[in-house]
C-alpha cells in the first residue's frame, strides 16, 4: 500500500501520471492521488456546469456533488473507456436531471464582474455581453439535452466519437440529435430576442457564428 508520503516522492520523480495510474494508487490507499485526479479535471468540469446550469454559484456546487458521485463510484470504474468520458458520462447524468427541475429564466448568466479591456471600446464590449447573454438564454430554451449537446460540440468542441461514447448512444444518434439540436438553437436565435430582467436594453436578433451557419 503507498502512503501519501510515497505518492509525492513518486510524483517528484515522474511529474506527470495517467488518470488511470492515479486512480490505481487511490485504489491501494494513497488519498492525495483522488486530489490529484480532481485538480486536473476541476476546471473542464466546472466550465461544463457553468455552461449547462448559467450560474456560477450553482455550478460550484455541481462540481462538488459530481466529484462525490465519483468517489462512490470510483471503484467500479474499468477502464474500459477513458476516465475522463466516464467522468463527462456522471456529469451530463446530473446537469441535465439537475436542469430538469429548475426554472428556464434561471438559466440565464451574465458575468457582472466582467472588466472592460483598456484596449476595448465601451459600446463594442457592452454589445458583446449583451450578445453572450442571448447565447445563454437562446441555450436555456433548448431541452436539457439538446442543451447538452451544443455544449459538448459546438463550445467544448469534443469529438463526436467521444460524445456518442459519453452519452452511451451510437455515433449516428448523436449526429441527428446534435443537427436537431441545432435547427432547434437556429429557431430561437432568429427570432427577436429579449432577455428577462434586461428589457432597458432592448431587443436583439442574435447571430452567434458558431450556430448559424
Amino acid at each position: 500500500m503507498y502512503s501519501n508520503v510515497k505518492f509525492q516522492a513518486l510524483m517528484m520523480e515522474a511529474p506527470y501520471m495517467t488518470d488511470w495510474e492515479l486512480i490505481q494508487q487511490y485504489r491501494q490507499g494513497t488519498t492525495n492521488a483522488l486530489g490529484e485526479l480532481f485538480d486536473r479535471h476541476q476546471g473542464q468540469l466546472y466550465r461544463l456546469a457553468q455552461r449547462m446550469l448559467g450560474n456560477a454559484d450553482e455550478a460550484e456546487d455541481a462540481v462538488s456533488e459530481i466529484w462525490m458521485r465519483v468517489m462512490k463510484h470510483i471503484p467500479q470504474y474499468r477502464h474500459d473507456a477513458q476516465f475522463s468520458t466516464w467522468l463527462y458520462r456522471l456529469a451530463i447524468n446530473y446537469l441535465i436531471d439537475t436542469s430538469r427541475k429548475r426554472v428556464r429564466d434561471s438559466l440565464l448568466y451574465i458575468n457582472s464582474e466582467m472588466r472592460i479591456p483598456s484596449s476595448e471600446d465601451p459600446d463594442l464590449h457592452c454589445e458583446k455581453r449583451f450578445q453572450s447573454a442571448l447565447v445563454h438564454h437562446a441555450l436555456g430554451q433548448l431541452s436539457p439535452t439538446q442543451r447538452m449537446l451544443i455544449i459538448m460540440r459546438d463550445l467544448e468542441n469534443m469529438p463526436l466519437k467521444e460524445m456518442a461514447s459519453a452519452l452511451d448512444i451510437p455515433l449516428s444518434a448523436v449526429k441527428s440529435r446534435l443537427r436537431r439540436a441545432r435547427q432547434a438553437f437556429k429557431r430561437i436565435a432568429s427570432q427577436d430576442q429579449r432577455i428577462p430582467g434586461q428589457e432597458a436594453v432592448g431587443t436583439a436578433r442574435l447571430t452567434y457564428q458558431g450556430f448559424l451557419q
